[in-house]
């Protein structure tokens, strides 16, 4: 019996020993995140009617007000790049030269309480070259911008082939939240003068 107890009492003070001796796991420290620049980084896919694709990437490395934009398409090896652009806020695809071939229409708008709004325009032809289509939204001697601050929207007139531009009318004096002018819209067309494109205000 003595030596039975002697027996368990080595082994209990055996276990506790060997239990002492395993070191101590060490804490996990988990690293500090690092920043990435294709943070926020996506691309969207339009298709158009002739079975190609328009593959547009948006990322900010400078922040969320200024937008770097790449455009490319699943039929061409062309790849259009532009930097400290607006975001995007829409995009739209449509025939309005009635090639046959669907043109890409980016929408940006700036930050900020003007929400000035803008068109990157894209045709890719029977050719496969993708290319840009000229388009400036103000023109100094359209009289038609008088009274307009901003908050524009852009839309599509498959009907008669036109690119919508709608915008609140600003009189003197109204407050950037309350504009008391109505909307007005302009219409673009989209011409051809030699190899260039060009949306043209319709008179």
């Amino acid at each position: 019996m003595i030596k039975l107890l002697s027996c368990l009492f080595l082994l209990v003070f055996l276990s506790a020993c060997i239990g002492s001796s395993v070191p101590e796991k060490a804490s996990t420290q988990i690293p500090a995140p690092v920043a990435n620049e294709d943070a926020g980084k996506g691309m969207v896919e339009m298709a158009t009617r002739t079975g190609s694709k328009y593959f547009v990437t948006e990322n900010h490395p400078r922040g969320a007000s200024l937008s770097d934009i790449t455009v490319h398409a699943s039929t061409s090896a062309d790849t259009i790049k532009l930097q400290h652009a607006d975001p995007i806020t829409s995009m739209l695809v449509n025939d309005l030269d009635q090639d046959g071939y669907d043109e890409l229409y980016i929408v940006t708008t700036s930050a900020g309480s003007g929400s000035l709004g803008n068109v990157i325009a894209v045709r890719m032809g029977k050719d496969q070259r993708l290319s840009k289509i000229n388009f400036t939204a103000s023109y100094l001697d359209d009289k038609r911008l008088q009274g307009h601050m901003g908050k524009d929207r852009y839309s599509i007139d498959s009907v008669n082939h036109l690119l919508l531009r709608t915008f609140p009318v600003y009189k003197e004096g109204d407050p950037n939240a309350n504009p008391t002018g109505g909307e007005r819209t302009i219409s673009y067309r989209l011409t051809k003068t030699g190899e260039t494109l060009e949306l043209v205000p319709v008179e």
